[in-house]
């Protein structure tokens, strides 16, 4: 009986997947215009619904479509709204002095083009690599500073990485 009802949530899931997840795209990149960030607003909007299954009867009904757009929405809107809160906080001249120092001073003898190339990536990103290099945080910690799944910091991190290979290689990113 367990194994019935844990597979009907799995397919009940999939098929959610399958039918939302290009209108989930949509509606998160008209409040977010971008692209990794309404990656980011769908899977967190998927783990939403994933944990209110229970609440989902017919996958083809307004009712659920309702449901789905609804929390998508959301998610995004709280994305744009930690991002709005974050660099619209005022920070002292000292304290912007400080953060440029940690993240452009040069002690390990890194070569300018590292530098030319971490100042290019998107701001959620730097965010993301300070915090769990420089300041040595692990990404569970970051998610809690940051307000956001663990699984997100470590996409963020992870992407970095990639644009500054992308960068330092000589090559464009296709930054969204």
């Amino acid at each position: 009986m367990r194994n019935r009802k844990k597979k009907y949530k799995s397919e009940l899931f999939e098929q959610l997947y399958k039918k939302y997840k290009y209108l989930m795209m949509k509606i998160a990149f008209e409040i977010l215009n971008d692209s990794y960030l309404s990656e980011d607003a769908v899977q967190n909007a998927f783990a939403k619904i994933a944990s209110n299954l229970d609440k989902i009867k017919d996958v083809d009904s307004q009712r659920t479509k309702h449901f789905i757009t609804t929390i998508t929405r959301n998610s995004a809107i709280d994305i744009y709204r930690r991002r709005r809160v974050m660099y619209d906080a005022e920070m002292s001249v000292e304290e912007i002095e400080k953060a440029d120092r940690a993240v452009y001073d040069d002690p390990g003898g890194v070569r300018q083009e590292i530098k030319e190339a971490f100042s290019r990536l998107p701001e959620i990103y730097k965010e993301a690599l300070v915090l769990k290099y420089s300041c040595g945080l692990e990404y569970h910690e970051i998610a809690k500073a940051l307000n956001l799944h663990e699984g997100t910091v470590r996409q963020r991190v992870s992407r970095a990485k990639q644009f500054l290979q992308e960068l330092i290689s000589g090559g464009e990113t296709n930054e969204r």
